[in-house]
């Protein structure tokens, strides 16, 4: 059975494919939304998505790691092994 997986990119609503450009502006975008709402748990999510996504190295880490544990399948990611951050039902 696999379970869909949540990940830093559908965090921040983009591909994982994005520019630079486009994750900077959906964390401008996405951040003025929260903050507007007081959620701050999903501000804090938020943010740290963003931090990863926005450093090369960090990103690259982070898209190496998760090819290991994600399958793509019709535009989505499914969890495939045992990694459990960003993990809903």
């Amino acid at each position: 059975m696999t379970t869909k997986a949540r990940t830093l990119y559908d965090i921040l609503q983009v591909s994982a494919t994005a520019e630079p450009a486009m994750i900077k502006a959906a964390h401008v975008l996405l951040s003025r939304r929260l903050e507007a709402k007081g959620d701050a748990p999903a501000l804090r999510l938020l943010n740290d998505a963003f931090a990863t996504l926005n450093d090369p190295k960090l990103r690259a880490a982070y898209d190496e790691r998760i090819a290991d544990h994600y399958v793509a399948s019709d535009n989505r990611l499914y969890i495939t092994g045992k990694l459990y951050s960003y993990v809903y039902e």
